[in-house]
């Protein structure tokens, strides 16, 4: 039972290792052949069931096909155009990278600067490590960090100091720099040494040093700036199997990591400066060794199945500085994906051949966008183009099928008849944890609810004994994450000691006359 519902309490984030045509002003080159492309985005909408997307290809520093395709909100009539606004996910770590280069470029910081020389305060759970973790490790994944630290910035009221302070409470998953692990709050760590470094927070120093170089007046690093902003995709996920509009997920918290919102005309800018080694229209933007740096392998990536079901394409990974080096079928292409509540995005290049793709949608869990984006580049690179659609739909079904079986696994390990071992009162309290801090459980209208932030408010339902399915009301948030379990522990004078969450932390209860005191 401990090890089904672990299997499926997992949290997922990938925060980690993607119809009507808008018919925009479009600029062809004469070498590229894009005859069916436009047939063939609107066929694989349809199969996918996206709403809306918007994809542009590039080569050699041209802007060779741009178009947005479909609607920004179901039950709306606003249509996606080149200016139309996304938020692209984990894609916005490489503007990180970037960012922490250009600090490299005007030498206030170097890539193997150790981290606590600029962060005073920042502490790993390993003393050894939190004296040697470099701002290169951050970068690059590597540093060991358990996955326990997605749960600090995923709908919780931490801010970007707190998340990093409490780092030094989770224990490391593996040995320092030994292999891969993909952190969301090590990237979060190294924006904050901007800040550290140069006053200016990381947002304020991408829109100046990044942004406005490139022109990009329809990008923004969090959704708090499009609340007056028009023509804005909004986020879909599928919810008891229909697709839904959800609202925004606001993830300033982790902003470096992932909170960069822009349009297809933007990112197809931004592209271009990375395939001209920060060069635009011309004019340098950042040293070329500087960009070239950020796109060198640094960890190798194991090709593992599940990789090989997410990325069939992959002969090789490896993981850069905020990039992805992935062999296509003998090209390295520069790449990296992006997906948060509601969106999936996909970025790549191929600096050998000068060409690239961006594609943006308004629909979580799918891969439309990884599908369009190698037919993009077969179209780029003058290949026959092989039908990727038909392999990721295939493993798509295989994976939908291995998500009902786990779930009708997990029924059917559900002991019937049971009851709690106590009256639910004797449930209530207020519990800790070092890394999460406090959670309370309360009772409403004779029912257990479990409040761990602003967001993160989940309604006890009982399972089986002591084990309650905790479900958030939020229901995009509960449909990202999972099902979540709480098992409560009984001590030997027949009272409530401790609650473990999905049978992987565990939260002591504090005593009445501490339950409301801060750490």
């Amino acid at each position: 039972m401990n090890k089904i519902l672990r299997q499926t309490a997992t949290v997922v984030f990938a925060l980690t290792v993607l119809m009507w045509v808008f018919t925009p002003t479009l600029t062809y080159a004469r070498t590229v052949n894009i005859k069916g492309l436009d047939t063939y985005i609107k066929k694989t909408m349809t199969d996918w069931q996206v709403p809306g997307l918007a994809i542009a290809l590039v080569k050699n520093d041209k802007v060779v096909f741009m178009k947005g395709y479909g609607i920004r909100k179901l039950g709306e009539t606003g249509r996606v155009d080149k200016n139309t606004i996304f938020p692209i996910g984990s894609a916005s770590k490489a503007f990180t990278s970037t960012a922490v280069g250009l600090l490299v470029q005007d030498k206030k910081v170097s890539w193997d600067d150790r981290v606590i020389d600029h962060l005073q305060g920042f502490r790993m759970y390993d003393p050894w490590v939190t004296r040697e973790i470099t701002v290169r490790d951050l970068l690059c994944n590597r540093g060991g960090l358990s996955a326990v630290s997605e749960l600090l910035w995923y709908a919780t009221d931490y801010d970007r100091d707190e998340i990093i302070r409490r780092l030094r409470y989770v224990e490391p998953e593996s040995s320092f720099r030994s292999r891969y692990a993909y952190r969301n709050c090590m990237f979060l760590t190294a924006g904050q040494i901007i800040p550290a470094v140069t006053g200016m927070s990381w947002d304020a120093f991408v829109k100046e040093r990044i942004f406005k170089p490139l022109g990009m007046n329809r990008s923004f690093t969090s959704v708090q700036d499009l609340q007056e902003i028009d023509n804005v995709a909004t986020p879909h996920l599928k919810i008891d199997g229909k697709v839904t509009p959800v609202s925004f997920r606001n993830i300033d918290n982790v902003g470096p990591a992932g909170s960069v919102n822009a349009s297809i005309k933007d990112m197809s800018r931004w592209l271009r400066f990375h395939l001209a080694d920060g060069m635009y229209n011309g004019k340098k933007i950042a040293d070329g060794d500087i960009i070239r740096e950020t796109h060198k392998p640094h960890t190798p990536i194991s090709l593992s199945r599940e990789i090989k079901s997410a990325f069939p394409w992959a002969r090789r990974f490896d993981y850069c500085l905020s990039w992805v080096l992935v062999d296509y079928d003998g090209e390295l292409c520069v790449y990296h994906n992006g997906e948060i509540d509601g969106i999936y995005a996909v970025i790549g290049f191929i600096p050998e051949k000068q060409v690239g793709v961006v594609v943006l949608t308004n629909y979580e869990n799918h891969k439309l966008s990884d599908v369009l984006f190698l037919r993009a580049m077969d179209v780029l690179l003058e290949r026959t183009p092989k039908d990727w659609n038909a392999i990721y739909l295939k493993n798509q079904k295989k994976r939908e099928a291995a998500i009902t079986k786990a779930q009708k696994a997990l029924e059917a390990s559900r002991i019937q008849e049971t009851k709690p071992s106590l009256a639910l009162a004797s449930y209530t309290g207020t519990y800790e944890n070092d890394i999460l801090g406090k959670i309370k459980v309360i009772l409403e209208n004779n029912k257990l609810v479990m409040y761990r932030s602003s967001i993160l408010v989940r309604d006890l339902r009982h399972w089986h004994y002591d084990t309650f399915r905790a479900l958030c009301r939020d229901r995009a948030v509960e449909t990202r994450m999972g099902q979540t379990f709480i098992t409560f522990r009984i001590n030997s004078q027949s009272g409530v000691s401790e609650l473990s969450m999905g049978d992987i932390l565990n939260f002591k209860r504090l005593p009445d006359s501490k339950a409301d005191a801060v750490k």
